[in-house]
């Protein structure tokens, strides 16, 4: 092979220096951003220590401001209680229903610390309660009767009550029509009914026999063109959460 066939060779492979280059270049770039991150860092945590202490002063100032929020509310509702507790004093003591014995109560147990729509009250034989007293909600309604008596407590057992029944008016316009309305518990009732009656919400139901004695209110009537028997919903009138009820001797 002649001399001019070597050295077409030889320049034909390739350098190794470029290479070896870009490896040097690679490893001191990695070198210097390794030692810079502690000074980063440092920098870093420099700049955003204001920023940590202005949110940090914001949240204690948010923080003192619903907590003197909270103790004006606590304030009111301590004042509204006091309101009331002496609102129901006073009508204790004045017996606002004339001509009726009313016997006022506070209820001790409720669902679901109890049965369904029965409430346990602090008022019992000693107080005079007796069995089948009628139960109101602190008005003209009422929501239930008293079905048991003990020394110092009772049991007050709502109309709403599950598997309780009751013969009832309901009352649209000035037309009455004698119902039948089941409990189903939680303050509702229903009651099937002969289409045509003209039941809407808002119309009410009443006991015969208690004078006075609204019982529940209309709240859905489902009709169904094809049916002859309408079923309407009712609600028993009142806050069931209340704390006290009047028991009507």
């Amino acid at each position: 092979m002649s001399s001019n066939s070597f050295n077409f060779i030889r320049k034909r492979r390739p350098s190794r220096l470029p290479r070896l280059l870009v490896v040097a270049a690679v490893l001191l770039v990695i070198l210097v951003v390794w030692s810079a991150q502690a000074p980063l860092r440092s920098i870093f945590w420099q700049l955003a220590t204001p920023v940590v202490m202005l949110r940090n002063a914001l949240g204690a100032t948010e923080a003192s401001s619903l907590r003197a929020e909270v103790a004006q509310l606590q304030a009111r509702v301590a004042d509204r209680d006091a309101l009331y507790q002496e609102n129901v004093a006073l009508k204790e003591t004045l017996n606002r229903a004339a001509g009726r014995n009313v016997i006022l109560a506070g209820i001790l147990q409720r669902p679901p610390l109890t049965p369904y729509d029965t409430f346990i009250i602090d008022a019992g034989q000693e107080e005079g309660v007796l069995v089948g007293s009628h139960v109101s909600l602190g008005c003209s309604a009422l929501v239930g009767t008293v079905t048991e008596v003990y020394k110092s407590t009772a049991q007050v057992t709502l109309y709403s009550a599950p598997g309780s029944a009751h013969q009832a008016l309901l009352m649209v316009g000035e037309e009455s029509t004698p119902i039948s309305i089941e409990g189903q518990g939680g303050g509702s009732l229903r009651a099937e009914v002969p289409a045509g009656t003209g039941a809407m919400e808002g119309d009410v139901v009443i006991l015969p026999d208690v004078g006075m004695g609204l019982t529940a209110v209309v709240r859905h009537v489902e009709r169904v063109s094809s049916e002859s028997f309408e079923t309407i919903y009712f609600s028993l009138p009142g806050d069931l959460n209340a704390r006290f009820v009047e028991i009507w001797q």
